[in-house]
This record gives structure tokens, sequence and C-alpha cells, in this order.
């Protein structure tokens, strides 16, 4: 599921305050063309109404495609740093047990294959990876 939210955000240039819309997750098997705005790098990146500054909101990100079964998580990098943040994962770097028990069954399996990218651009070149490789294993078979 695509979800979107409103968030007050000060430009870091010139400090105006502005309500801009960030992406939570996209699931590009419902929205194809979330996508291609992810690889013109538009998810979670907005313009200060005053300075025209550009800026990234880095909001953590779930990508998701169906057809795939593809589940990539952003997270700030700056993340790594903060010791709440650290405990829903285990020492494998998988999310905890604990965490994945307070989901739906549905998503249980998939949460436990989800792969953790700290970077927008690590992002883009893992969705690239994993396209290639469906495309090569959907040919072979």
């Amino acid at each position: 599921m695509t979800r979107r939210r409103s968030i007050e955000l000060e430009c870091p240039r010139c400090s105006a305050k502005q309500k801009v819309s960030v992406y939570d997750s996209i699931n590009v098997s419902v929205d194809p063309d979330l996508k291609e705005k992810l690889f013109k790098g538009e998810i979670n990146v907005c313009q200060c109404e005053k300075c025209d500054q550009a800026i990234f909101v880095p909001n953590p990100l779930l990508y998701h495609d169906m057809e795939k079964e593809l589940m990539v998580q952003f997270y700030p990098f700056q993340a790594i740093g903060d010791k709440d943040f650290l405990q829903q994962f285990s020492k494998e770097g998988g999310y905890s047990n604990e965490m994945v028990k307070r989901l739906p069954k549905g998503l249980r399996d998939a949460m436990r294959r989800i792969h953790f990218v700290f970077d927008m651009a690590e992002l883009i070149r893992f969705v690239l990876f994993r396209e290639k490789l469906y495309e090569l294993w959907m040919e072979a078979n």
C-alpha cells in the first residue's frame, strides 16, 4: 500500500516553514508511476516556497513491488546511531522476531525477507539489481 502524509518542514537554507507531503511507503504494483518518480529523485523531495531550495526529506520509506516479491526499506543513515532504532532488529540484521510477530500474518514472511538500505541511491541500485535478476529468471523459465 502506498502511504503519504503531510509534515511541517523548515528549510535548511532560509528557515521558512511549510507543509510538504512525504511518502512512508510506495507500492509500485499499485502505483507504477512512483517507481519512475523514485528513479528521477522526486520521492520525498520538495522545493522551498520562499528560496526555491531543493530539500530531501530523510523520511523512512518502504518500497514494495508485489509482482517481483520485492520489499526494500530505506532508513536515514543517521538512524544507526539510535539505540532505540537498533533494538527493532535481530543481531543478524533482520527485524526482530518480536517486531515481526506484531505484524499481520500476511506480511510476516515478506518482512523476514526485507532488504534494508541507508541511502536513496542504494535503494535505486538495489531495485535495479533485483529487476535484472527477475528478468533473467523469467527468461530462463
